[in-house]
């Protein structure tokens, strides 16, 4: 059986807590005889989504579909303990969502994680990752002062370069759903695997938000899966 990767932010993972709104990458693999794999995490900066795809590289996958994600997001070192080198997509605490990410990559069976990554505005709100109180004050103090959307917007477009150069120097066949990350160019540098800029992607959310880990709503998920057919050739 050929074998699917799904690597990105929420807009690319799946909602274990609601198996029968399943996504479009598992709807395509449904029909097209794929086996699914979520390293999606939602949070997850395209720093992370970098280490997703060092991962996926290992496993020689059939396809991989990859989202970019927004810059209003970073890294916080939570766990000084199990601190090593290089960091792996393992070292990310994957918890405290409901994907199946967090089981695909066997947490809980070592104590690998002490980095979070998650959004400016969650990682404040303590709603999904907590960090101590004296770094959320950090984290507060770097909004106030430091975080630059228009530097990071252009720092995060050369990691996600370098993930889609990986995929291209390893004949990886992938489709690049570029999100908040469209308005760089990015057709000369992997043509048609380029998710259209004409058609609808989960960061457009074209039928209102969901209630659902994702964010998009069963019929938006229908919409996407037959884009995705076009592009490959299925439809």
């Amino acid at each position: 059986m050929k074998t699917l990767y799904s690597l990105g932010c929420s807009f690319m993972s799946d909602d274990t807590s609601r198996p029968q709104e399943r996504t479009f990458l598992q709807q395509f693999c449904d029909k097209h005889n794929y086996k699914y794999h979520c390293l999606a995490k939602p949070g997850a900066t395209n720093f992370v989504i970098n280490l997703q795809v060092d991962h996926v590289l290992q496993k020689q996958p059939d396809l991989v579909v990859i989202g970019g994600t927004s810059n209003d997001r970073i890294h916080v070192v939570i766990n000084e303990d199990n601190r090593r080198q290089p960091i792996e997509v393992q070292n990310i605490v994957y918890s405290g969502y409901q994907c199946s990410s967090y089981k695909e990559l066997n947490y809980g069976r070592m104590p690998a994680e002490f980095v979070a990554s998650d959004t400016l505005n969650n990682l404040v709100q303590k709603r999904y990752v907590r960090i101590p109180g004296s770094k959320k004050e950090a984290v507060k103090a770097y909004i106030r002062e430091i975080h630059d959307s228009s530097l990071s917007n252009q720092i995060d477009m050369c990691i996600v370069r370098d993930s889609l150069r990986k995929l291209l120097d390893n004949k990886i066949n992938f489709v690049f759903i570029p999100g908040p990350m469209k308005h760089f160019d990015w057709v000369s540098m992997i043509g048609d695997r380029l998710w259209p800029v004409d058609q609808a992607e989960p960061w457009d959310m074209p039928y209102g938000p969901g209630q659902i880990t994702n964010h998009n709503p069963p019929q938006a998920h229908c919409l996407f899966v037959q884009t995705l057919e076009t592009m490959l050739g299925l439809s």
